[in-house]
């Protein structure tokens, strides 16, 4: 098989860990309404280590249910991109970055900055996955849905979104492919115009056109970005904090996906139903939770 149908098999045996529940911990039930809305706000806290766990339990999930060939084992590697590769087969290794999402937080947080130039083979991945614990607020992790696209198509919608030069720049790393693998750059930046005073304005406009920028179709090339580097030595930038995450990156299936999280049926009420009669502190709806009689309608949800 060619190693990007490893990696298309791989993608659909994914989407069957929906429901999974892992034994990494077991957050406690709480015993008032005040307790539980105030868990309901830090829980998001432990997502990296949900995501940790995440990351060992699908790399072993694949090997036990995909057809490899003798030798060929997909391994977790940290802090190296992607989360999880495929090793022992030949024409490249596939891998897939994993991004857990906790859906009762304020929006998808997690961020993707892995540059296009890495991920031209198509040998690339980005698996998201929504979890809650099994009573929405406690209990043991739960996975509520996977999504799965190609990683070079995601980047590619967060770069066609943000650059606007001179206003906003997406600055690639440069070539460090001479480092040794530890010391290598791969993520993009992305950095905000703060010039304020007109005659600035229609200079690093006048710039803009006399380097022959494309404001309409982002380009990662080595060539274009020295030319953004003019721009960006000449004037004054700030990097954007909320740069390449999830929720912002205006890429179609992924938005799609966030609609169908939000509004899927989890434990009686909608996420987004729990989301807002967690935050509001309905006390009908924080103390259904309380009164431990969910257990029959997850039962009708999983059907």
């Amino acid at each position: 098989m060619d190693p990007h149908d490893y990696l298309d098999a791989a993608a659909e045996s994914l989407k069957e860990v929906k429901g999974e529940t892992y034994d990494v911990l077991d957050v406690g039930k709480p015993e008032t309404t005040d307790e539980a809305v105030e868990l309901s706000q830090v829980i998001n806290k432990i997502t990296p280590i949900v995501a940790n766990t995440i990351e060992f339990r699908i790399a072993e999930y694949l090997n036990e249910n995909m057809d490899l060939p003798d030798g060929a084992r997909w391994e977790r590697q940290d802090p190296e991109f992607p989360d999880v590769v495929l090793k022992g087969i030949d024409g490249g290794e596939p891998g897939i970055e994993i991004k857990a999402w906790y859906p009762l937080s304020t929006e998808m947080t997690g961020r993707f900055r892995e540059t296009q130039r890495h991920l031209q083979d198509g040998l690339t991945k980005i698996a998201i996955l929504a979890w809650l614990p099994e009573w929405v607020i406690y209990g043991e992790p739960q996975i509520v849905d996977v999504f799965v696209d190609d990683a070079l198509e995601v980047a590619q919608s967060r770069d066609d979104k943000y650059h606007d030069p001179p206003q906003y720049l997406v600055m690639e790393p440069q070539d460090t492919s001479n480092r040794t693998r530890n010391l290598q750059q791969s993520n993009v930046r992305g950095h905000r115009f703060q010039e304020d005073d007109e005659e600035r304005i229609e200079e690093a406009e006048q710039l803009t056109e006399d380097l022959a920028l494309k404001t309409d179709e982002y380009d990662s090339s080595f060539e274009y970005h020295r030319k953004l580097g003019r721009l960006y030595s000449e004037f004054e930038y700030r990097q954007e904090s909320n740069f390449a995450k999830l929720a912002r990156l205006k890429h179609t299936p992924l938005d799609d996906f966030d609609d169908k999280v939000m509004n899927s049926l989890f434990a009686g009420r909608t996420i987004v139903d729990w989301r807002s009669a967690i935050r509001q502190e309905d006390e009908n709806a924080t103390q259904d939770l309380l009164d431990g009689n969910l257990g029959q309608q997850k039962q009708m949800d999983s059907y």
